[in-house]
């Protein structure tokens, strides 16, 4: 064999070795189902009850009956309207969604305004798990290996480290609420990327069609 012929075999295996490292030589399983609608269910009353437990009340949140569910843009408006007919004393509303209060030490004007807030958009829902953000436990699962198993490979080929990246169990029990605890962006990678150095993470280390929502750097748009 002449010294030729070894020198191209030499390349083609290089190039086979960087493209494999690029993308990731472990295939990805097969790619879970969506949340069912009782998934979404389940992880609505879970958001519920973790946005309740934040406000640290001392109080079993209460049970509380959607009224209309409604597009979006009018839930969020119809949940203005219905905090401002709430008449909490202090509470100052701008527009749909935009509110603020005014309380002094001992006053408990940001608790009120916080819980009846709440109430709120507990009677007035915009369709949940439309918007493409929800993931299901068995989406998250899948998504956390491919992370590992592909996307870290991939960006470290290219001199990029990941920040932070849970555990895959802290990341399981992270998602609550159906949303990714860990995602690529400025916050978690070193080095930070250009923008066109986004483009190119992008177009050699893609993320799965389940995060296109997200509006990452650098990757296409949901």
């Amino acid at each position: 064999m002449s010294r030729r012929i070894e020198r191209r075999q030499a390349a083609v295996i290089a190039i086979a070795l960087l493209a494999c490292a690029l993308a990731g030589c472990v295939a990805p399983s097969p790619k879970p189902d969506p949340p069912s609608p009782q998934q979404l269910e389940a992880l609505r009353a879970e958001q519920a009850q973790s946005w309740w437990d934040s406000m640290s009340t001392g109080t079993t949140m209460p049970d509380i009956a959607v009224v209309e569910e409604l597009p979006p843009a009018d839930a969020v408006l119809r949940q203005t309207e219905c905090l401002e007919d709430a008449n909490v004393p202090g509470v100052t509303i701008y527009g749909p969604g935009e509110w603020s209060y005014n309380a002094t030490l001992g006053d408990d004007t940001g608790a009120a305004a916080q819980t009846e807030w709440w109430v709120c958009v507990q009677q007035f829902p915009a369709p949940f798990g439309d918007d493409g953000f929800i993931l299901s436990p068995s989406e998250l699962e899948w998504l956390y290996d491919y992370y590992v198993e592909r996307y870290e490979p991939c960006v470290a080929a290219m001199g990029i480290e990941l920040l932070e990246l849970p555990s895959r169990e802290q990341f399981i029990s992270s998602g609550r609420g159906g949303y990714p605890a860990w995602l690529p962006h400025e916050q978690t990678v070193r080095p930070i990327p250009t923008t066109a150095g986004w483009a190119v993470l992008a177009q050699r280390c893609p993320l799965p069609e389940m995060l296109a929502y997200y509006e990452l750097p650098g990757y296409q748009q949901g």
